[in-house]
Order: C-alpha cells, then structure tokens, then sequence
C-alpha cells in the first residue's frame, strides 16, 4: 500500500523487496541515481547506508519503552543516539527536528478530481476507517474538524476487502490515503480519503539539504 501511494505521488523509481539490499543493487543498476532512500531500512544492517533518519512518534513516543515482543520497539531507545537526525512526527519540545502533517482536503475515492474540505463535513456522521500504525492520529483529526465518526481500525497494512467499506446505512466513508489505494476497487456509493503532505520545519530542512550536500 505504501509503495503504491508513493508511486502515485512521485515520480522517482521506486523498489519493493524484503531484503533492502537487493532492492538497492536493482535501482542503482537500472537507474542513474544520486540518492537511494530507504523507508523502513534501519535493521537491515546488510544495506550500506551514508545517514540514518529516525521518526518519533511525538505523541505516543515509546510506549512502554521495551523492544519487541514485550513492547513496541525494534532495537533499545538507546540506538536513536547512532543516528545522524532524529525527528519528531508532530510538535514535541523534546525534538529539534520536527515534522507536522498538513491536512484540509479530501478527495472522492472515485473521481479524484472531485474534492471536499473538512469543513464541508462539520457535523456531518461518518464511518471512518484506519488501516495505519496509529489508526487514533487519523481519527483525532476528523473530530478535531467537528466530524461526528464511527471509528472502524484495522491493523496496519491490512489487506481489505468489500464488507470492510460496507455498511448497513447512508453514512459516508473517510479513510486514509494508504487505505483508499487498496480500497479503489471496491464499489461504493460515497468514499473519500484524506491525503496528507509533511511539513518539516525549517531546521530539518536545513539538515537534510547539508545531508545531501555532503554527500557529494
């Protein structure tokens, strides 16, 4: 879902294979590229890497702060002071670098260039479904819009199928982006998602431009 969803919005080459560094050795092969990045590549200690970028959840930060499968981290919390920029996901005090999602417009899951903004939904019922990591972030910015929900999470990258947008009533959808490029081929009567675009803040930008720079 997320490979897809990037490949529709960028137009860079894009590769999708469990071991990251064949999927490395592919695109530099194929391709004359400057810049290879890696999303969700920070335990794949085979693939080479120049810099390592670690995202913060600036709410829920480290849960209960154990690794797997007695919490919810990968390697100790110790392993962020390895990484060249760690960056919050949201605005944490905590965070020099910090990212905010910027969020408006809805778009119909069947004509893409029909568009809605939140507001047009203030106080309206909808179901709302998640399939995301934090399906909580998704629906707190619904209701912080005034839109009255029937939350419905799923697990991250859950493979959906046409029960799971179906329901018993007249209600809208809302969804996620990553849902909706899954969720596309459903039938449905009125669907939308919400894109949403990063916005870092002007010290991160700052430091991944002389990330860059220094690699050449």
């Amino acid at each position: 879902d997320e490979a897809l969803m990037l490949k529709q919005q960028v137009s860079c080459p894009i590769a999708v294979a469990a071991d990251r560094t064949e999927a490395a050795r592919y695109l530099n092969k194929k391709y004359d590229l400057d810049v290879i990045i890696s999303d969700d590549g920070l335990q794949h200690y085979k693939l080479p890497r120049d810099y390592e970028i670690i995202i913060v959840d600036g709410e829920r930060e480290f849960g209960n702060g154990y690794c797997l499968p007695a919490g919810p981290l990968r390697e100790p919390i110790s392993r962020l002071n390895q990484a060249d920029i760690v960056v919050s996901n949201g605005e944490n005090g905590a965070y020099e670098y910090q990212y905010t999602s910027m969020n408006s417009t809805l778009v119909s899951l069947k004509d893409h260039s029909v568009t809605k903004t939140l507001k047009q939904f203030a106080n309206v019922k909808v179901h709302a479904i998640a399939g995301i990591g934090n399906p909580k972030r998704f629906f707190a910015i619904l209701e912080n819009a005034g839109i009255r929900i029937v939350p419905h999470a799923f697990p991250d990258h859950h493979a959906y199928v046409q029960s799971d947008i179906t329901f018993n009533d007249d209600l809208p959808v809302l969804m996620t982006e990553k849902d909706a490029v899954k969720c596309k081929k459903f039938k449905y009567r009125d669907a939308w998602f919400l894109p949403i675009t990063a916005e870092p803040n002007d010290r991160l930008k700052i430091r991944i431009t002389r990330l860059i720079e220094g690699l050449n």
